[in-house]
């Protein structure tokens, strides 16, 4: 198909109408392909029309014309394509993909962001020192290349194990640490945190409060050489005073009252919370607490 007649046409044809209101300027031979600004090159073209002239335009030329399809087709403020333009849409980001997969990528030290500086690293697992770069780190044990610099800049307290050692003192980070669960029962899990929970079907809260302050779980599990018992909850075992409008009174613990109201814990508590402080009812009861 002959886009160049097509597109020429398409202008001549537009030179001859005239725009009542909104009109957007178009060049009708693109800058980057040696067109100027001259009166000359210009015309002036409704938003549907415009985006079907960069259409053919992308089709002549390729290349550098697709890009502007593609941010042409994408204007809504939401992000997403205007209804009309969906089509046209889905064919030229097809047809910037294809190009821009032939586009050399620069890896490594080609990059111009590349950091050449080699930190000082320490693994406060194994108390193993290397001299790397964020690149090599990220090379060697994996990630993401933004957690490296997270931790080089501080924002990131260590990664897999790895501070960079610059004297102060540093714990590590839970996140893929492997740890010894033990329960009282005798069973025992090697793993990080996150693999307890899907073996041993405890919250994350819980796991947490094993991990990170040495506590051991009402259903027995601890880090090894952990003795200290879980912290008591605040509140654990109050009453609530339940009141409806025929003055029917129940005092109900925190999960009776859940149930019997058909909510969640966390619902009722929410719900409790805010009767007690609007003086409303919540499903029907004012709530109080008693203790």
């Amino acid at each position: 198909m002959n886009y160049k007649k097509i597109y020429n046409d398409f202008i001549d044809n537009r030179k001859s109408k005239k725009i009542n209101g909104y009109y957007e300027v178009h060049h009708i031979i693109p800058r980057s392909f040696g067109g100027n600004n001259n009166e000359s090159n210009l015309i002036k073209l409704t938003s549907a029309d415009h985006f079907f002239a960069h259409i053919l335009l992308a089709k002549i030329y390729g290349k550098s014309m697709i890009p502007a399809v593609f941010l042409m087709s994408n204007r809504r403020w939401d992000g997403k394509p205007k209804k009309e333009y969906r089509l046209s849409y889905e064919i030229m980001r097809k047809e910037w993909a294809r190009y821009a997969a032939t586009m050399p990528g620069k890896k490594g030290n080609e990059n111009g962001n590349y950091n050449h500086d080699r930190f000082e690293w320490l693994n406060l697992d194994t108390l193993e020192t290397l001299h790397a770069t964020m690149n090599e780190m990220h090379s060697n044990f994996g990630g993401t290349r933004g957690m490296w610099t997270q931790v080089v800049s501080g924002a990131k307290n260590s990664a897999y194990g790895w501070i960079v050692n610059t004297g102060v003192e540093k714990k590590r980070g839970l996140k893929n640490k492997k740890t010894k669960f033990i329960n009282e029962d005798g069973r025992f899990f090697i793993g990080t945190q996150k693999d307890f929970i899907e073996f041993s079907g405890v919250s994350t809260a819980t796991a947490s409060r094993i991990c990170r302050h040495g506590s051991i779980s009402i259903c027995g599990w601890k880090i090894e050489g952990s003795e200290k018992p879980s912290p008591p909850r605040k509140n654990k075992g109050g009453f609530y005073k339940l009141v409806n409008n025929e003055n029917e009174v129940k005092i109900l613990k925190r999960l009776d009252a859940a149930l019997f109201l058909e909510s969640s814990a966390s619902q009722f508590s929410a719900g409790a919370y805010g009767s007690e402080k609007n003086k409303k009812p919540y499903k029907g009861w004012y709530v109080t607490k008693t203790n």
